[in-house]
Parts: structure tokens; C-alpha cells; sequence
């Protein structure tokens, strides 16, 4: 019971600092979701996690690859053999780190959150009701906006913060995606901002890098 409790106090303030977070970055509409069929539950929570001493009500990533997979474009429990619903997956990566998305009909929708240390709004990338990277993309200081699935990603090497745009952050990656996967020259950085590898991708390398979708790439699967 007290697991209960402290994991619907923890998604609450994730909600509540999203949306607080939301309001100073974005100005844009809500995606239309009349012809959706939208199951948001804020105490419908799975903890998947890195650690293989992670306490019983989480699944180690070696399990969840195992039960879970991508069918038809969509999450799909292969144990209960439905597509996954109505819940919300937090991966736990560390003590301090920590992933959380919502999934509907196999998809995931709203917005992608990543928690680091005490930096609550670390990254956050929104989705739309089809599960394509769609509106504002946000991690440390940099900020732009996808639509359908499109824009330029990239990705920093984190760094304790207590106003992001006041930090020099060190850039891990970047690249174009393209219908949520990875396309043309993508280039990898080492800690000191010196290029360490360039990788030229297309669509049918199937690089999704969409949470958690991306665990389960074939290839450069993102655990």
C-alpha cells in the first residue's frame, strides 16, 4: 500500500511540474484528440528499470524485452497477448534518473518526460494522439519543435542546472529524424565536443527513437 501511495504522489508531480513547465515553454494548441480514443489514468503504473537489484514491482529490461515488443507499429504484451493501454511506463535507469511515458492503444501519447537528479524538466518531448514526435522538443537549453514525426534532434551530455539557460551543456548527439526514426548524417560526440563517430542512416535502418519504442530496435536499440 505505501508503494501505491508514494508511486501516485510522484506521477501527480510529474503532471504537475509538465504542465507548469508546459506553460513557460510553449504557447501552442492542444492536439485535436476528438477522433482518438484517449484511456489517461494517472495511477495506471508499470516501473520497468536498469537495475537487477531493482526492489518486486519493477521488471528488469532483460524481462520486459522478453514480454513486450513492437507489432503492427504498436507496444504489444506478449504475455497478457494484447496491445499495452491505459498505463503509464517509468523507466528507472539509476537512483537519480528515471523515464516516464503514457501509452495508449500501443502508442505513446502526450508527452515524453525524463527526470535527472533534481532537474525535473531535464527533457521533455511531446507526442500527438498517433504517437508521432509532434510539437515542443525541449533537453537542458535547447528547444524547437517536431511535427508528424520530423524535426532535428538532439541530445547533451547532462549537467546539474538551476537555470538551464544559463549552463554550457556538452552535446552527445544529433541528427534529422524523419516518421520518428533516424535519417541522414547523424553525428556522435565525446565529452570534450570533439566529433567521435558519423553515422549516415535511412528509414529502413528501422532506428526509432521514440520511448520505449527504441529498446526494442533491431538495430541500436537505445538500452
Amino acid at each position: 500500500m505505501t508503494y501505491r501511495i508514494e508511486i501516485n504522489k510522484y506521477v501527480t508531480l510529474i503532471i504537475i511540474t509538465f504542465f507548469m513547465g508546459g506553460c513557460k515553454i510553449s504557447s501552442q494548441k492542444p492536439p485535436k484528440i476528438e477522433n482518438a480514443v484517449l484511456d489517461y489514468k494517472t495511477d495506471s503504473l508499470v516501473v520497468w528499470s536498469l537495475l537487477s537489484s531493482d526492489n518486486k514491482n519493477s521488471i528488469v529490461l532483460t524481462e520486459v524485452r522478453k514480454r513486450y515488443g513492437i507489432e503492427n507499429g504498436r507496444l504489444y504484451d506478449k504475455k497478457q497477448k494484447n496491445t499495452v493501454s491505459g498505463l503509464t511506463i517509468q523507466m528507472k535507469k539509476n537512483d537519480h534518473n528515471a523515464e516516464d511515458v503514457y501509452i495508449s492503444n500501443g502508442l505513446p501519447i502526450y508527452a515524453y518526460y525524463e527526470k535527472n537528479h533534481n532537474n525535473m524538466d531535464w527533457r521533455l518531448i511531446n507526442y500527438d494522439v498517433k504517437g508521432n514526435l509532434d510539437g515542443v522538443f525541449v533537453v537542458g537549453n535547447y528547444q524547437t519543435h517536431f511535427m508528424n514525426g520530423s524535426g532535428d534532434w538532439k541530445n547533451y551530455y547532462f549537467k546539474e542546472y538551476k537555470n538551464p539557460n544559463d549552463t554550457v551543456f556538452e552535446i552527445l548527439e544529433e541528427g534529422k529524424v524523419k516518421n520518428n526514426f533516424k535519417v541522414g548524417v547523424w553525428k556522435y560526440y565525446n565529452k570534450d565536443g570533439k566529433i567521435e563517430k558519423t553515422k549516415t542512416y535511412t528509414l529502413k535502418d528501422a532506428v526509432d527513437v521514440r520511448f520505449p519504442f527504441c529498446i526494442f530496435n533491431k538495430n541500436e536499440p537505445c538500452y
